[in-house]
């Protein structure tokens, strides 16, 4: 688990850091994300949607973890954000990673983590 204490929030781009602290506050450690602003320097592989991407630690929980983060989301989104939000769950046998990636513009209204 990352330690969210010393986590730098103003190196992400600024639309998406509700939605990671929402993550961290969740205890999900996180991998990448974005706002779906292409505009920061050295950004060029940025997606051009909002995105979280949280990393797996055992693949045969992917399934379990993305309705977890689901779960999460709906109950702190009003249903039209929470439709605005897709949630993948990804794993490749080669490497054995496996990672969630949650895209929508339902992250950007994510209001402010107390």
């Amino acid at each position: 688990m990352m330690n969210t204490e010393e986590f730098d929030y103003e190196q992400l781009s600024p639309g998406i850091r509700n939605a990671v602290r929402w993550f961290h506050a969740w205890e999900w450690d996180t991998s990448d994300s974005g706002d779906g602003s292409l505009s920061r320097d050295g950004m060029e592989c940025a997606m051009e949607v909002p995105m979280v991407v949280v990393p797996v630690e055992e693949g045969h929980f992917m399934c379990h973890d993305a309705n977890a983060i689901s779960q999460e989301l709906e109950r702190e989104m009003s249903p039209e954000d929470f439709a605005k939000v897709d949630i993948q769950a990804m794993y490749n046998p080669r490497d054995g990673i496996a990672s969630i990636l949650v895209t929508g513009d339902g992250l950007l209204r994510l209001k402010a983590k107390d």
